[in-house]
């Protein structure tokens, strides 16, 4: 469209309406669109519409009697003859005012109209009128409704505590961006993703499609968000993968993955024109993406702005869901969990250069009294992925246990060597369960809902979001304490994923990781005591083995 006749926001306010609920056809609709793309105030306009739209799609679907119908069109006819009476004896300067008002609150308020143009639709007037009448009937029917699933004097209920959906921060700004991503995004070759999350206080800057004069599938998207004060900015850039990303380097798929849910790692790059600055890209399906920060790498708020990033990004890949908060606190959805009394159940895998199983463990470690005491520790051991057990030590005191499950013999042996014993004091996992919250807050667990774990244990999941394989944290709905940490077997390991889970040796991974109760069931496993069947071993020293990778 040439600039003499671009639609201005007078020429475009009577069919907004129209062009939300898809009513508008070409060129029409193109016009209108090109104008919203690049008009502030009536992008804030058609934000309302949908919003509109979404609050009459969730009203319930009960009928109200023909009684009510009736009081309600009585209801409406009433007001439109005051308003026609009102119309009748209205002075020309308070129809003036009246735009004036209109232009205070950032509608454009058009009153001419053109024959070119189909006739708008009367959302507006019909909302004025009956809005308030519908708030009324869902009133009315939320209370029949409720009413009637009350339960009667005889019947009793056990209370149960709803939680109440927060929304997500930066709703209302990625709803507005939303609306102008829908209008032109018939004019790109690929389906554009938005993030589900913004951070509180983001504002839209511009929504662009580019290059001009360009064919469709060379288009690409760039959306700016700005943030705080001074304000940085968050730019999305997405494109064809045939184009890829010319402004950016550093874009491989082979470089370290940063953080990951899905199919498809986020990793670190440069823009170009931005080389310090920090900046993530990610390879989907017939399309890549890249997410920068005006906030340089490395600086005061590197950590707060690569935060940021992973939060946005995720958030392109699973819908950001806000974690109910525990009882009792106004901000932490997960409590830390005490862990030095109670027993840590894991198991861990050896991996071999090739990335196949060589050897497995499942241990029960008892707390430790002190480090001349060494801790209770039953470990089992056997080969390869799915082999049979090969070996069961009990350690104890100054002594072990050593129980050869091929041939069904024991003997009393020294302690391991302290390279070869797995203390999982020794890595970073006990932090799951006591840093959680700060993990969660960060990006680097994500909320992804309720699950049951170990006999229908309900708990909510999170995903660890940098581990080398999909990695599960558990978190009792009601303790709302981690419970376990497990890593998906079926899921295959993420290439040029982040180490996490790595054991005292190289090539140990831990697989699954709880704290358990101390109790009776706990003491009999880590007892020294001898199965009824086994045989003490008549060699001088039984030949311990010590596994390695």
């Amino acid at each position: 469209m040439s600039a003499e006749t671009t639609m201005r926001c007078e020429d475009v306010a009577p069919y907004l309406s129209a062009f939300a609920d898809g009513e508008l056809s070409e060129p029409l609709w193109s016009e209108v669109a090109e104008h919203v793309a690049s008009c502030e105030a009536c992008s804030a306009t058609l934000a309302r519409y949908a919003a509109i739209d979404t609050l009459l799609a969730d009203l319930p679907r009960s009928a109200p009697s023909p009684e009510m119908l009736d009081e309600i069109l009585l209801a409406v006819a009433a007001e439109d003859e005051q308003m026609e009476r009102r119309r009748a004896v209205q002075p020309a300067w308070k129809l003036t005012s009246f735009k004036h008002k209109l232009t205070e609150l950032d509608m454009p308020a058009g009153d001419r109209s053109s024959p070119r143009y189909i006739r708008p639709t009367q959302r507006s007037r019909w909302i004025s009128v009956a809005l308030p009448a519908i708030a009324a009937l869902l009133l009315v029917s939320v209370t029949l409704v409720t009413f009637h699933w009350l339960p009667s004097k005889d019947i009793v209920f056990s209370p149960t505590n709803q939680s109440t959906p927060t929304p997500a921060p930066g709703a209302e700004t990625l709803a507005h961006t939303q609306v102008l991503v829908d209008a032109i995004k018939a004019q790109l070759s690929f389906r554009p993703i938005l993030p589900s999350y913004l951070p509180d206080g983001a504002t839209l800057t511009h929504v662009n499609i580019g290059p001009p004069d360009s064919e469709i599938d060379e288009h690409v998207l760039d959306i700016v968000w700005s943030i705080g004060s001074p304000a940085n900015t968050i730019h999305l850039h997405e494109a064809p993968a045939r184009i890829g990303l010319p402004d950016y380097a550093d874009f491989s798929t082979t470089s370290a993955a940063a953080w990951q849910i899905g199919n498809s790692p986020w990793r670190p790059i440069r823009r170009n024109d931005a080389p310090k600055n920090l900046a993530f890209g990610q390879i989907r399906a017939g399309m890549v993406v890249a997410l920068d920060m005006s906030v340089p790498a490395n600086g005061a708020q590197a950590a707060v702005g690569k935060t940021t990033l992973r939060l946005i990004s995720l958030s392109m890949d699973a819908p950001y869901k806000a974690m109910p908060v525990a009882p009792g606190e106004t901000t932490a959805r997960i409590l830390p969990l005490s862990i030095q009394d109670k027993v840590a159940h894991y198991t861990a895998v050896a991996l071999n250069s090739d990335g196949s199983v060589a050897w497995r463990e499942e241990v029960y470690r008892a707390p430790c009294a002190s480090t001349a005491d060494p801790c209770q520790v039953r470990t089992i051991y056997a080969l390869g992925s799915n082999g049979p057990t090969i070996y069961t030590d009990i350690a104890s005191g100054q002594r072990l246990l050593h129980l050869n499950d091929v041939d069904s013999t024991f003997s009393w042996l020294p302690l391991l060597p302290a390279e070869q014993s797995q203390d999982l004091n020794n890595t970073s996992l006990p932090q799951l369960f006591y840093l959680a919250n700060t993990y969660l807050n960060t990006g680097i667990l994500w909320y992804v809902g309720e699950t049951n774990y170990a006999k229908g244990h309900r708990v909510y999941d999170l995903v660890w979001t940098n581990a080398p394989k999909r990695t599960h944290i558990y978190v009792d709905v009601v303790s709302h304490q981690v419970v376990a940490m497990v890593v998906d077997a079926r899921a295959s390991i993420q290439k040029g994923g982040p180490i996490a889970g790595t054991g005292p040796l190289s090539c140990l991974r831990y697989t699954m990781v709880e704290y358990l109760t101390s109790d009776t069931s706990t003491d009999a496993l880590l007892a020294q005591t001898i199965p009824t069947d086994y045989t003490e071993s008549t060699q001088s020293q039984d030949t311990q083995q010590f596994l390695s990778c």
